[in-house]
């Protein structure tokens, strides 16, 4: 029997920066739109600003979707993959097999690893440990914690933290 399980973490730690760079680019629209409105009653260099401020806000918006994302923790039939969701596209962070990890509670000095996952996600934090070295903190439910022990070493447990 395939097993297939999926958790979605929605990513609100850079929300409010991303709020602000809409509301920016809002009051840019604002101000073309009045531009445009002065260069159809006939002061057309007026033109000449709203082809200026498109521009601007259009870049503006551009970052704002990277903002805005998704982690996505994937098993399927023993394989364990992360992703993370852009509006526009998505990207696998890594995927494993069976026993290229070592998976441990966060604890002392683990500072150095990866954050994947959103902060208010009330998940327990386990760090992974890939065979290359990388490390990455994860935010794993108690049934994706135990998906994992089961693909990983029959020998070792979960190490407290």
């Amino acid at each position: 029997m395939k097993r297939y399980y999926e958790c979605v973490y929605p990513d609100y730690t850079r929300r409010p920066y991303r709020i602000l760079l809409l509301a920016v680019a809002l009051l840019f629209d604002i101000v073309a739109l009045i531009c445009l409105v002065r260069a159809c009653s006939g002061a057309y260099s007026y033109f000449a600003g709203v082809a200026a401020w498109l521009p601007v806000t259009l870049a503006l918006r551009i970052p704002s979707l990277r903002m805005a994302r998704e982690w996505i923790y994937v098993f399927d039939g023993g394989a364990f993959s992360v992703k993370v969701r852009y509006p526009n596209k998505t990207e696998e962070i890594f995927s494993l097999k069976e026993k290229d990890f070592r998976l441990e509670e966060v604890g002392d000095g683990e500072e150095k690893s990866v954050k994947l996952y959103c902060d208010p996600c009330g998940c327990g934090v386990y760090v992974i440990k890939l065979s290359d070295g990388k490390r990455y903190m994860l935010a794993l439910n108690a049934y994706m914690l135990a998906l994992l022990n089961t693909i990983g070493d029959e020998e070792r447990d979960v190490v407290s933290g």
